[in-house]
């Protein structure tokens, strides 16, 4: 899996009794998404040694900065193996980036680049996905999916309860580490495709609106404060950058980053969150931004400021005018 997993796929190995050491990690190119080249590397490693490979991990959507990795890429690589005899688990984390899919097949599609439009079509090739509609499917905490291709491959095992009589074959509950749970998030998630639907032109939409709002956001900040330095890609609605002027080193980058979130978690009108990038996980990705300012990687870290745009109101130009004017200025006195 890449440098770029959540932090939950380390407490699952740890639950299942793999251990840490069971990753093998898959470094990352200079755009912080998986390197396909390096991963065939680990596979044929693995062979080499003996090593079963339990699964191949991608991300759609990471939970730093939003990268797509390039699902249809592995998606081919893992389909000549498996036309060789050797079959690999593919599971894609789109905790994230998932309720993206709604927007393809139809116009909503067209504010994706190619790249990210190939890799989420690709998402219906894999045989599991994560998917967390508390997040951008807009239902309460904690509703989260787990789906697979197929079904036969749901039921790996199943624990009865001798005071419930039940259909085996109903219970979903029976074959999950969680036993009882409340219905409330299951039934957000189908009272939201009721309502206002999962298609293209509706709930789609709504999340390319959220891309578009990202963008225009990252074009205003740049205009409005030349210290900005946009981490790219953007490949979805997070969007994050950091403040350094011409020819910097990194650590003061990073100092004066970390001073303004630190002041903005007190600012009465606007809230951003922050990130850390390590150089194990993302050295490509951080000689890549520094150097487009012509600064100096002197340390082995960097910290951005995030912004994450679910608000499907930041699309009115009203919004807009009202709240960037302002969050520049705002800004710019926490630089100050």
């Amino acid at each position: 899996m890449p440098g770029n997993k959540h932090f939950s796929w380390l407490k699952a190995a740890n639950v299942f009794g793999l251990g840490e050491e069971a990753f093998w990690p898959v470094s990352l190119d200079a755009m912080g998404r998986l390197d396909p080249d390096a991963l065939g590397h680990a596979i044929e490693r693995a062979r080499s040694v003996g090593r079963p490979v339990l699964a191949v991990i991608t991300v759609a959507g990471t939970t730093e900065a939003g990268e797509i990795d390039p699902v249809d890429t592995v998606c081919d690589h893992l389909d000549r193996l498996r036309a060789a005899g050797i079959d690999v688990w593919h599971h894609v984390d789109a905790a994230w980036g998932g309720f993206l899919c709604s927007m393809l097949g139809g116009e909503a599609e067209t504010v994706l680049e190619s790249r990210s439009l190939k890799a989420l079509r690709a998402i219906r090739r894999v045989n599991s996905v994560t998917l967390d509609p508390h997040k951008l499917g807009y239902v309460p905490y904690a509703c989260g999916a787990f789906l697979v291709r197929d079904h036969e491959n749901y039921a790996n095992s199943l624990f009865a309860a001798p005071y419930i009589d039940r259909a085996l074959a109903n219970d979903r509950w029976m074959m999950t580490l969680e036993g009882s749970r409340s219905g409330a998030g299951a039934s957000a998630v189908w009272l939201t495709g009721q309502t206002l639907s999962f298609r293209s032109d509706r709930f789609g939409a709504m999340m390319a609106g959220t891309i578009e709002s990202c963008r225009f956001f990252a074009r205003a900040l740049q205009d409005g404060e030349p210290l900005v330095r946009p981490l790219i890609p953007t490949d979805s609605n997070i969007f994050c950058f950091s403040l350094a002027k011409p020819g910097e080193a990194l650590s003061v980058s990073n100092e004066r980053t970390a001073s303004v979130f630190r002041t903005f978690t007190a600012d009465p009108e606007f809230s951003v969150s922050h990130t850390v990038l390590s150089r194990e996980n993302y050295g490509e990705l951080i000689n890549a931004h520094v150097a487009r300012y012509g600064g100096e990687a002197d340390t082995d870290s960097m910290v951005l400021l995030r912004c994450v745009f679910m608000n499907p109101f930041w699309r009115e130009e009203s919004i807009r005018a009202a709240l960037m004017p302002r969050f520049i200025e705002r800004m710019q006195a926490h630089m100050n």
